[in-house]
């Protein structure tokens, strides 16, 4: 798969965990020995897709994006050729430095420390598409969003205006935690 890709991932998919980040917009995932188990999970995936890349003897992008706290979201990441230079953007890195969240993961402290650990933010991406009232299925839907992006436009947070002459785009990048990039060291 990866060589026709150029790519791959794998995300841990446990019901009905996985469901409810896109129900409840602020759901951090399960607690405890739950998330240690799926840490677990994506630790032994880097593993063995380590072994296996390191096979085919050619550069590779091979990382853990562990997200706190939307850990949902977490997964392991590959990629080669043109892939590697993306996967190497994607994330704006924090300018502070921020200390890995040890303490929540002890129990896999000895495996944790084989890796190395860069802090990025993790971003919500919302759109304004600037619909027109007639668009929306109510008049109250239109209205929430209107009212939600008065509230982007007000944060000094990051923005960007993907305009044409056709039609008009604002994409805002909404914090919500850290994306802890792992590799092994």
């Amino acid at each position: 798969m990866i060589t026709k890709n150029h790519y791959d991932y794998v995300k841990i998919w446990v019901s009905p965990l996985d469901n409810l980040r896109y129900k409840e917009r602020d759901y951090t995932g399960p607690k405890s020995e739950n998330r240690l188990l799926i840490l677990c999970s994506l630790l032994d995936i880097y593993e063995n897709w380590d072994l296996e890349l390191k096979k085919l003897n050619i550069p590779y992008y091979l990382r853990i994006w562990l997200y706190e706290p939307r850990f949902t979201s977490s997964q392991v990441v590959c990629g080669i050729e043109d892939r590697i230079d993306h996967y190497e953007k994607v994330f704006p890195l924090t300018e502070k430095i921020v200390k890995f969240p040890l303490d929540r993961y002890k129990h896999l402290a000895s495996r944790i420390d084989q890796f190395n650990w860069t802090s990025a933010i993790d971003e919500e991406i919302i759109e304004n598409d600037f619909w027109p009232k007639e668009k929306y299925i109510t008049e109250s839907d239109y209205y929430t969003d209107q009212r939600m992006f008065k509230k982007l436009d007000k944060r000094q947070i990051r923005k960007e205006d993907l305009s044409d002459e056709n039609d008009k785009l604002i994409r805002y990048y909404v914090p919500k935690g850290h994306i802890w990039i792992g590799n092994k060291k």
